[in-house]
């Protein structure tokens, strides 16, 4: 009996030992593993890491806006936007070169900055501009080169024309007559064009009507009544050919005193919700209110005395 004892007491030392061992050797492979995924990473992070290319510059989009006025002008627009930051955005400040393109020729009209709207702005003789073989005339627009600013440019082409127009004063209406010819030596009048007449406000263009050119080049349009003006009854009247295939954009512009006289002169304010002085049963309540509550205030306050003093 003690001989088989001592058998299975070292039986049960080695099954120890074994499973001991087993552990061990399990674990040891899990440090390799692990230390083998992170020299991985790691090199893979270094990769990554050589990988990165430094942000590009960012390229200016140039949109390039050309109008034939009727002082026999014509007015460049060109606004500058990039996308900074994933965003598109307007560009203040931006130099922008204008130039004449012809044939095999480019000649520089002059240079101007964008404004707060990222839109800069020059304004040239149409009689400068002679047209090519197919009557079209061409300008272009540059933004100056940067360090932190690709340039960029655009070009526009279009024929020559003018648009005029002439107040027709009657009894019970106004009527504004616009003419459109193009910019050839015979003045041909253009047919089947559509003009929109708009009237000039504070912060934007008011549209009050639209036709269509006849055969003889005229568009009539009835002038509203009932518009205000300034103290004088004065209007600025704008009338426009927008994005013509042929033509682009053309303009016309006049001054007539159809509107209603509004002085400028501040006046006195009547009592409404909207002026700085309110109605009347407004202001009663609102002193009624207050009074009942500091009201309150006081006799609470007045109360805490008069049992302070009795207390003592």
């Amino acid at each position: 009996m003690t001989f088989q004892k001592i058998i299975n007491r070292h039986t049960f030392r080695a099954k120890n030992l074994a499973l001991v061992l087993m552990l061990w050797a399990a674990a040891s492979t899990n440090i390799l593993v692990a230390q083998e995924a992170g020299d991985s990473t790691a090199t893979e992070a270094i990769e990554v890491t050589e990988e990165v290319e430094a942000p590009e510059t960012p390229t200016a989009r140039v949109s390039l806006v050309c109008t034939q006025t009727h002082d026999d002008s014509i007015l460049l627009e060109a606004m500058v936007k990039a996308r900074i930051d994933g965003t598109l955005q307007t560009l203040r400040g931006i130099n922008v070169l204008f130039y004449r393109v012809g044939a095999d020729t480019s000649i520089l009209l002059g240079k101007a900055a964008t404004n707060n709207r990222g839109v800069a702005t020059l304004k040239t003789p149409s009689a400068a501009a002679t047209p090519d073989e197919e009557g079209l005339v061409a300008y272009a627009a540059k933004s100056e080169p940067m360090t932190s600013l690709e340039k960029g440019e655009d070009k526009i082409g279009f024929k020559k024309a003018k648009l005029t127009m002439k107040p027709m004063s009657g009894d019970s209406a106004n009527e504004v007559t616009m003419l459109l010819v193009a910019g050839d030596k015979d003045a041909t009048p253009l047919a089947e064009v559509d003009v929109v007449l708009y009237v000039k406000r504070l912060f934007s263009y008011l549209k009050v009507g639209e036709g269509t050119t006849d055969e003889r080049g005229e568009a009539v349009i009835a002038f509203p009544a009932d518009l205000p003006g300034d103290a004088a009854g004065n209007l600025t009247i704008v009338a426009r050919v927008e994005e013509h295939k042929e033509y682009g954009n053309l303009s016309a512009t006049m001054q007539q005193s159809w509107g209603i006289p509004v002085s400028d002169v501040p006046g006195k304010t009547e009592r409404a919700l909207w002026s700085t002085a309110p109605p009347l049963w407004m202001l009663i309540t609102f002193i009624v209110l207050m009074t009942t509550v500091w009201g309150h205030f006081i006799v609470i306050i007045y109360e805490l005395f008069r049992l302070k003093h009795e207390t003592e």
